[in-house]
């Protein structure tokens, strides 16, 4: 994927085209980069005929972010997908923005750039493009589903006794249509498997989840039969979303539909389920396919 930036404007003046650059985008194959100038969003009232324009565009501004932290938040997630959304966040969007600007709002044409795109590249650009240095906010101190979950992986001899991030073959097991993976399988006399699912990223991502593990665990059905075993529930490592979100709407929904094929667990049960496969006698999955 290309790395690319576009500058975001706006248009203070419809007679003259006079525009203020307020922020810039970039996008790249594994985040995408996002500031806008605060200082000059306070001062914008000042400058423009158009009336509360500094609000306006506060609200604009915020719906792009949103945006793209639900699109970090999926490329940081590492999990594979067999269905794949549509980005927003594409060069030919962004020409398509550009081509056709009507509004006081409006995105430059994209601007290939470095591949090795880092946070000070972006800083560096921000300067040069919006005037003024970027001041990045403390991170925040809470620690992210994956984040969490991460040690769980790492622990002692668990490697030893179970598959960590397993690549499905689809010339191995039916059903599956493309290489996709799980965060975790191992044998002890039945196949076990954990998945995860983030439930703070949009719905729509989270049902492809969930249709991706029933794949996943019909694939695995198939293939215990060839050689004499069964498949257990297959474990669902989340953390109760928001009350009243549509998020905890597609929680409820999926722990009922999904209660003969998938046992929940909250992060403390997927610590004791990962401390008990490492000080188990358990083999990889893997092994089976040797």
């Amino acid at each position: 994927m290309t790395t690319f930036l576009s500058i975001l404007s706006v248009k203070t003046n419809s007679y003259s085209n006079e525009k203020i650059v307020l922020g810039l985008i970039a996008v790249t194959a594994n985040e995408v980069f996002y500031a806008y100038s605060k200082t000059k969003l306070a001062l914008l009232n000042k400058f423009s005929k158009e009336e509360d324009i500094a609000f306006f565009l506060k609200s604009l501004l915020n719906q792009v972010q949103h945006t793209v932290e639900e699109s970090n938040k999926i490329l940081y997630s590492n999990q594979s997908s067999l269905i794949h959304g549509v980005t927003v966040f594409s060069e030919d969007y962004f020409s398509y923005l550009n081509k056709y600007n009507n509004g006081i709002f409006q995105f430059s044409e994209p601007v290939s750039v470095n591949a090795n795109f880092s946070a000070n590249d972006f800083a560096n650009y921000y300067s040069k493009f919006v005037g003024e240095p970027l001041i990045t906010s403390t991170p925040k101190s809470k620690k992210t589903f994956y984040q969490k979950l991460k040690p769980l992986f790492e622990k002692e001899n668990l490697k030893q006794k179970a598959d960590i991030n397993f690549q499905f073959n689809p010339v191995t097991f039916k059903g599956i249509l493309k290489e996709t993976s799980i965060p975790l399988i191992t044998k002890n006399g039945d196949i076990s498997v954990l998945q995860t699912i983030d439930f703070t990223l949009q719905p729509n991502t989270i049902a492809n989840h969930f249709y991706e593990t029933q794949i996943i665990y019909n694939a695995l059905t198939i293939f215990s039969k060839k050689i004499g075993c069964n498949v257990d529930k297959i474990k669902i490592g989340f953390e109760e979303p928001i009350l009243k979100t549509e998020q905890h709407k597609l929680f409820d929904m999926a722990v009922s539909e999904y209660k003969e094929i998938f046992e929940f667990l909250t992060i403390d049960k997927v610590e004791k389920y990962t401390d008990k496969i490492a000080e188990s006698e358990n083999v990889k999955f893997s092994s089976l396919l040797s």
